[in-house]
């Protein structure tokens, strides 16, 4: 799966011959994120479009129906990741705002519903786009969120119970890890049986 320049998507074998091309809806609704499922058995591509619409593809067919998602109008999705297993798919926006989708749910699983009532409990500073996003491949609760207001933030969910993770009086469900310049990626990795060690790239080093 590729992405070019000019925000065009395709699919192509090793040989070089075209699967099929992917793209968002209406004219000049160009793709700005891809993400593909990490799951062996799981075929599906989703693409986060500049309209604001989160589509889920299966790479091998036609587009999921039920995976066609947009919460807030003309605000580019600009990161998206699926969970390791495959069932969510969490994805960023332009505006410094997460969402999270279950697989086979309509409405958003955590997050900002579509008439703006409620608000997100994961985001960053607004008007700062999340750059990347990823979950956590052992502790499947655990998101990392990387900005442009200069931070990353590692989060708690309680995917269950569609919300943050509760704590006792005192307790944290969010970490943020500040930076000297705006974070362009990070990634869960395991170092010493540690999970939840984070590495992340940002503008300056």
């Amino acid at each position: 799966v590729t992405m070019t320049e000019d925000r065009h998507v395709q699919i192509q074998r090793v040989d070089g011959s075209d699967l099929r091309q992917l793209s968002c809806d209406g004219e000049k609704n160009f793709i700005f994120a891809v993400a593909v499922s990490p799951h062996p058995d799981d075929p599906r591509i989703a693409v986060g479009c500049y309209d604001g619409a989160v589509l889920v593809f299966d790479a091998l067919a036609t587009r999921t129906d039920s995976w066609s998602h947009k919460v807030k109008a003309d605000v580019p999705v600009t990161a998206l990741a699926f969970s390791w297993d495959g069932q969510y798919v969490a994805s960023g926006d332009a505006d410094g705002t997460v969402n999270l989708w279950k697989r086979g749910q309509k409405l958003v699983w955590i997050g900002q519903d579509a008439r703006g009532a409620k608000k997100s409990p994961i985001r960053h500073n607004i008007h700062k786009a999340i750059s990347d996003i990823g979950f956590s491949k052992k502790e499947s609760n655990l998101l990392l969120t990387n900005g442009e207001d200069v931070q990353a933030i590692v989060w708690s969910l309680d995917l269950q119970g569609r919300r943050l993770e509760r704590v006792e009086k005192g307790g944290k469900n969010n970490w943020p890890l500040a930076h000297d310049r705006p974070v362009i990626a990070g990634k869960f990795v395991s170092l010493r049986g540690n999970e939840a060690s984070v590495v992340t790239i940002s503008g300056k080093n």
